[in-house]
């Protein structure tokens, strides 16, 4: 089977890490695979490279040319790129270019974020398939008004793929009607895992090493609004008052990270609350840390829920909306995400009420998950 998967930009994030997972477990003596990247000044693909099988074909598409032309087009005219003529020839172009006469059985939106790559794929004769990383509707509402011309065009995919049960449940019950989707074509693919990726990572030198002698809660994540990071702060203040031998740290980057930085420098002066920035190897640092918390408005299934239990920390998840298909047996302390219910779980954690001890099969897991995958692109 002739399998193109579309990732967009080689971002280091959670739907790159779920993608490199999947690929690591793909059978390629029965699929070849295409792996289609926008090439990126300010990202390289070399790890994506060096992390997957040579067997995997990579091509890296530079799109100056085509924003160049699309931005004029938008200035000149008013109407939307992908209503003008212009914007057909590009993706027909681009077709022939990347590809020639190239056959593919399968097409996989991976990214399931970038338009004109959805229109791109939607116009090669094969199966047609887009992931949906997140309640979609949630990052709409709260901080990417423009998917709604995404949204539009999940009619015409045969397959809506959530990364998990609870986000598929989610999904289609804020899409199917609203954007005209038939309910059947939402289905869903575990993301994978890396248990042994992140425990050997977790090994190396940390780029921060904690005090030893205190509680310390780490999330990991974008900073941006969906993360929920600064109600984080807020509370993990209003508790640090009553258990000063505590620390926070929060590893991540993004648009909100200078705000959440000045809102934890005022609110924590002893320096209790740490902004890392993005770190190559976080792993290392949530070793050394006493409990995960991760209090988002809205989510999938996060990458950095499996990699925390792969670790073996306690876990505190806020209640958001996909937060079912997240949970194990006694596996996690669930709490509103509100500074009133953050503040609730972290004191939770000091007198014994979050669970400490778990089962998680992570072999079984990603077992199952595999198989959904060859179940949905057959």
């Amino acid at each position: 089977m002739n399998i193109l998967i579309f990732r967009g930009k080689p971002k280091k994030n959670g739907i790159t890490t779920a993608l490199l997972n999947l690929l690591k477990n793909i059978d390629l003596s029965e699929h070849h695979v295409t792996l289609l990247l926008v090439k990126s000044r300010k990202y390289s693909a070399d790890y994506i490279r060096e992390a997957l099988d040579e067997k995997i074909e990579i091509i890296e598409k530079d799109t100056s040319l085509y924003h160049a032309a699309m931005e004029q087009t938008v200035r000149k005219t008013g109407i939307p790129a992908e209503k003008t003529g212009l914007y057909k020839k590009l993706i027909d172009r681009d077709i022939r270019e990347l590809f020639g006469n190239r056959q593919f059985d399968v097409c996989i939106d991976f990214d399931g974020y970038n338009l004109y790559y959805a229109h791109m794929l939607l116009a090669i004769k094969a199966k047609h398939l887009i992931w949906l990383h997140n309640d979609m509707y949630g990052e709409y509402t709260r901080r990417s008004p423009w998917l709604i011309r995404t949204f539009k065009t999940y009619d015409r995919f045969d397959c809506v793929v959530s990364c998990g049960k609870g986000v598929n449940k989610v999904n289609r019950e804020n899409l199917s009607e609203r954007y005209g989707i038939a309910p059947e074509k939402f289905v869903y693919v575990d993301n994978l895992f890396d248990g042994e990726k992140v425990l050997s990572e977790a090994e190396k030198a940390p780029a921060l090493t904690l005090p030893e002698d205190t509680v310390s809660f780490v999330t990991v994540g974008r900073c941006s609004v969906e993360k929920n990071h600064k109600a984080l702060i807020r509370a993990f203040s209003e508790f640090h008052e009553e258990y000063p031998e505590t620390r926070l740290v929060i590893i991540g980057s993004g648009p909100d990270f200078e705000e959440e930085k000045a809102l934890s420098e005022k609110l924590s002066p002893d320096g209790s609350i740490i902004m890392t920035g993005a770190l190559k190897n976080p792993y290392a640092v949530m070793k050394q840390c006493t409990c995960f918390i991760l209090p988002s408005l809205h989510e999938g299934l996060p990458m950095v829920i499996g990699e925390a239990r792969a670790l073996g920390l306690p876990l505190i998840l806020g209640r958001f909306s996909t937060v079912e298909g997240c949970l194990i047996d006694k596996g996690q302390f669930v709490t509103d995400s509100t500074e009133e219910g953050i503040v609730c779980a972290l004191l939770a954690f000091m007198d014994g009420r979050v669970p400490l001890d778990y089962d998680y099969d992570e072999k079984e897991h990603n077992k199952t998950a595999l198989k959904q995958f060859y179940e949905v692109i057959s």
